[in-house]
């Protein structure tokens, strides 16, 4: 293989000057550490969807022009039989504490609903009186539902379900806006009843929540993971010296990989929070190639040249493994998304350092512990390759290959018949109250979320003028039988409310609008006017997509000189992505198989490595219709990009050993045999180890990050599969060797 020599230079320093590596270690152990307490958490829900497409464009210029959205939480008031009157005495304490807090600039519930101010019977009084009384409530709903479409709709029909909506300063600090989330929780806390249930949702509580959790699954991944290789560590070993050189340097890795993400200025995301895992057992995975070589070696020979044998055996081989995976995470760079930039960028240079970490911690263990060839006796033999793959190999080759391409086929054909979709509930944990809430809220009144549609308000659309009026009275309308029944906001439904349809409010009912309705509909006299459809996650399910879509169509048909708002960005920015993921996953295999064949001067093995690298990934991504109904999202999308980066390692190492045997001047066969033997059961090894530590990925709230590692498995084990059978097959024949 080719490798410079820059490549083993740090491992081959360590075997020689241990002492000098172990204090260089050892004080980059330390600074990683000072790191580590730098550490944040992205809580932006907006850079999960934003791009540089036009889409994402218009929505940040649109928040300039306009000014930031004011951050809204949401509390949601549930009960399993109609509210009482005390219930309802209950909400409004709870409406009057949240208005009552610092940095609220308004609160919505149903006790800000009032009747219009040309009702016959209660002209512009509050539906609920100051004495709320069962029986009344009923008939004042009924008369307010016969004669407003509400501009919120706050309070469901069944009086079950309730709304209580704060809005937050703009400008207000993330440390300010979860201050005032804690103090709607003490107020909850303390109002609860056991008839009725307040959970805290909204766009602000789903962003909290993530923070929230993230923090708590790094924790866990981390730690988790590197009990669970330990364990396999000690299984495998059985000696406490070889357990150290085999966990320690990885564990480098993962303290270097933590402390990039400071580095580099990157906040912990629900993608990028496995990258450290991934080092892990990365790491792990070549430090085994580098250990089970040393024992190989003669061990009559001096423990340095044991440790710098291994170093120029396999070394070049884990360098290529680093290169490949470093490929993959690289290739993620061609998307737009800044966070799937940083995943890229930050999985990248974790890989490389991970490597150095690990080559280097290698050779400073394995040369300061010195273990002793009597107590790692058995170590080799300790999962030894089943002796079907040989015979299948060498005696059945015809049959696996056209196995092999049988199945690819299938395999793509499956993988071609997936769907994208992807839900931003898919961030939150699957037992989050806050996200329960969120589905609730949008089952019942249809969500939270804003799309916003703008119309040309001057010359003759001007609002001031019968004809701008009428037309805008009209795009209102079009826009809530689109909607479907969820809440319509604009200048038109606050004439309507004020009595008076057939005409824009006058400067003096403008000016006395709740600030919060003002701050939505922008200033009177504005050249431009604003509809405004609250709506909830367009991708939860088919049914609020196809109404999403009619939204927005209508708008655009209507006239509408643009149609923005978070939930146009995640019904079609992840999409894009999805379609920019696949070509990424596309350049990584067909970079990662060139630079291979290259550095084995063998550009046939491209066309080698290809199938049986490939192969996997088709069948991961064809099991998506047994377990994710063929729907695939960009976490999936991003586990395959990143799974052909490391599963081809397992590749690079079995050519590897078998061009090492074939210049000692053996027959290919033979080369063959005794790669499969020693390398075999070090790629058993390895993809037991890493599904080991992937498995904490199990333990994550999150269902984005167990999909990730389901996938990651999936592909490893039936990459090992196809290492162990096609690859030897495929290399029997002369013109792909």
């Amino acid at each position: 293989m080719i490798a410079g020599k820059g490549t083993l230079a740090a491992g081959l320093f360590a075997a020689r000057h241990p002492v000098i590596a172990a204090i260089a270690l050892g004080a980059l152990f330390s600074v990683c550490a000072l790191f580590l307490t730098q550490l944040t958490f992205d809580r932006e829900v907006l850079r999960t969807f934003s791009s540089e497409s036009r889409i994402s464009r218009d929505y940040r210029q649109f928040l300039r022009q306009r000014g930031p959205d004011a951050p809204e939480i949401v509390i949601l008031a549930t009960s399993e039989r109609p509210f009482s009157a005390g219930d309802y005495a209950q909400m409004r304490d709870i409406a009057l504490e949240m208005e009552l807090a610092d940095h609220v600039t308004g609160v919505i519930s149903p006790f800000s609903l009032r009747y219009p101010l040309d009702h016959e019977a209660f002209p512009g009084d509050p539906v609920f009186p100051v004495e709320i009384d069962s029986g009344e409530i009923d008939a004042r709903l009924d008369l307010y539902s016969e004669t407003v479409s509400r501009d919120r709709q706050l309070l469901d029909a069944e009086q079950e379900t309730a709304l209580i909506i704060a809005s937050i300063d703009p400008d207000a600090s993330d440390e300010t806006i979860r201050a005032v989330h804690k103090v709607f929780e003490a107020i909850v806390s303390e109002m609860n009843s056991s008839a009725v249930s307040f959970t805290i949702t909204g766009e602000a509580a789903i962003a909290i929540e993530i923070v929230d959790e993230l923090r708590a699954d790094l924790l866990v991944l981390n730690s988790a993971g590197g009990f669970l290789v330990l364990v396999f560590a000690i299984y495998y070993f059985r000696n406490i010296r070889m357990v150290a050189i085999a966990i320690l340097p990885p564990a480098l890795g993962v303290a270097a990989t933590l402390a990039l993400f400071p580095v580099l200025g990157y906040p912990v995301t629900v993608i990028s929070n496995v990258v450290p895992v991934l080092a892990l057992v990365l790491g792990l995975a070549d430090n085994f190639h580098l250990v089970m070589r040393y024992l190989e070696t003669d061990a009559t020979r001096s423990n340095e040249e044991r440790v710098v044998t291994a170093i120029r055996d396999v070394g070049p081989a884990c360098a290529m493994t680093a290169l490949t995976t470093a490929i993959a995470f690289s290739a993620v760079v061609i998307t737009d998304n800044q966070q799937l930039r940083e995943f890229a960028i930050l999985g990248a240079l974790s890989t490389i350092v991970s490597y150095l970490m690990v080559i280097s911690g290698f050779a400073v263990l394995t040369r300061m512990l010195n273990p002793a060839e009597a107590r790692t006796a058995g170590t080799l033999e300790r999962i030894p390759v089943p002796g079907f793959v040989a015979w299948a190999v060498f005696n059945r080759q015809k049959t696996v290959v056209f196995a092999g391409i049988a199945i690819g086929i299938a395999a793509i054909g499956g993988y071609a018949l997936t769907k994208p979709w992807f839900s931003i509930y898919e961030n939150l944990p699957d037992t989050s109250s806050v996200r329960l809430a969120s589905e609730r809220a949008e089952e019942k009144f249809g969500g939270f979320y804003k799309i916003w549609a703008e119309y040309d308000a001057t010359g003759v659309n001007a609002l001031a003028t019968p004809a701008g009026w009428d037309r805008f009275r009209a795009v209102t309308e079009t826009l809530e039988r689109a909607a479907a029944g969820r809440s319509v906001i604009s200048l038109a439904t606050v004439s309507r409310w004020l009595g008076h349809p057939e005409r824009p409010p006058d400067e003096k009912e403008y000016d006395e609008l709740p600030e919060q309705i003002k701050a939505e509909l922008g200033p009177a006299g504005s050249p431009v006017a604003h509809v405004i459809v609250l709506t909830g996650d367009p991708m939860r399910n088919e049914q609020a997509q196809a109404t999403h879509d009619a939204i927005e169509e209508a708008a655009n048909e209507s006239g509408a000189q643009l149609v923005t708002g978070l939930p146009v960005l995640m019904r079609h920015e992840p999409l894009a992505m999805l379609r920019e993921l696949s070509l990424s996953l596309l350049g990584a295999c067909l970079i990662a198989v060139a630079v291979v064949a290259f550095a084995f001067r063998r550009p046939h093995l491209a066309v080698t490595l290809l199938l049986p690298n490939v192969l996997p990934l088709a069948l991961t991504a064809s099991a998506l219709h047994v377990f994710k109904d063929g729907l695939i999202n960009p976490a999936a999308a991003l586990a395959l990009t990143i799974a052909f980066g490391v599963a081809i390692d397992d590749s690079i190492h079995f050519i590897n050993r078998y061009e090492l045997e074939r210049r000692l001047g053996r027959a290919v066969d033979h080369a063959l045999e005794i790669s499969l033997k020693e390398t075999g059961r070090v790629m058993i090894a390895t993809t037991l180890l890493i599904s080991s530590g992937l498995l904490v990925t199990f333990t994550s709230s999150f269902p984005t990050v167990r999909q990730f590692g389901t996938m990651q498995i999936m592909t490893f084990a039936s990459a090992l599969v196809a290492d162990l059978l096609l690859l030897p097959a495929l290399l029997r024949y002369k013109w792909l060797r």
